[in-house]
């Protein structure tokens, strides 16, 4: 989930065979064999002045049985873009919510209750 000031932007949830930073190109150091890619545009993740305002993790990993990591990959010229790594092949959804505004991506898993 991404929460969001103002309304969701365009987005696309993308899978890539690799997470890179946006602007270098450099890999993205997640655990994984899928990734998913989502971008949102237009959209920044600092202010005028160049002050971040998100306030989540830049990279994380995460040892959940299906999602691995994420990671800030870009905040650049108008784009915000995630990585998400896993180790199986993600079936997921997006949805947006409201009050507050936020980015859904939604990824199945079997139920073990």
């Amino acid at each position: 989930m991404i929460d969001l000031q103002g309304s969701v932007p365009p987005f696309t949830v993308t899978p890539v065979s690799q997470l890179v930073y946006d602007g270098s190109g450099k890999p993205v150091p997640l655990p994984g064999k899928y990734f998913l890619e989502i971008r949102l545009h237009p959209a920044a993740g600092h202010d005028d002045a160049g002050n971040n305002v998100y306030q989540g993790p830049k990279l994380q990993q995460i040892g959940l049985s299906k999602l691995k990591g994420i990671a800030l990959t870009g905040d650049y010229e108008g784009y915000v873009t995630f990585g998400a790594a896993f180790d199986t092949k993600p079936a997921y959804s997006t949805s947006v919510l409201h009050a507050p505004e936020r980015l859904v991506v939604d990824v199945a898993h079997p139920n073990t209750c």
